[in-house]
């Protein structure tokens, strides 16, 4: 399949020439021939499901933003990100991870408290904020 056009007379900055500052730009390494001029935008089809691709500012680095333009001064090239990981959010992960925090309690405590602290995991899990485990 054909990403883009290929600048292969042009010298872009490859990943590791420039520090990367985003979580996905550090674990991202773009191949070469992906890296392309920002004289030719990216269209929405290049993008990732969020709309992004990956972006190069002189005397910055990497960055991820949106891919009808650059959001930084100096932008010279951009490439291609991956979507960003699904996150699992459903009742039996839920439920798994509630059983295995009650573990961390006394036998008498689960057994009092369980109603309670379900209510409690179940209103953090839905906020995002799971319970430390590790108490």
């Amino acid at each position: 399949m054909q990403h883009g056009i290929s600048y292969k007379n042009s010298t872009p900055p490859t990943p590791n020439e420039k520090p990367m500052t985003s979580t996905i730009a550090k674990a991202y390494q773009p191949p070469a021939e992906d890296v392309y001029s920002a004289t030719t935008m990216p269209a929405k089809v290049q993008a990732n499901a969020s709309g992004e691709v990956l972006w190069f500012a002189e005397g910055f680095g990497w960055y991820v933003g949106g891919f009808a333009s650059p959001h930084m001064p100096n932008t010279t090239h951009w490439t291609y990100v991956p979507d960003r990981p699904a996150c699992e959010n459903s009742n039996a992960l839920r439920d798994s991870e509630f059983d295995r925090w009650m573990l961390t309690f006394s036998r008498e405590t689960r057994e009092a408290l369980r109603d309670t602290l379900s209510t409690a995991f179940h209103a953090g899990w839905r906020l995002g904020r799971q319970p430390n485990v590790n108490h």
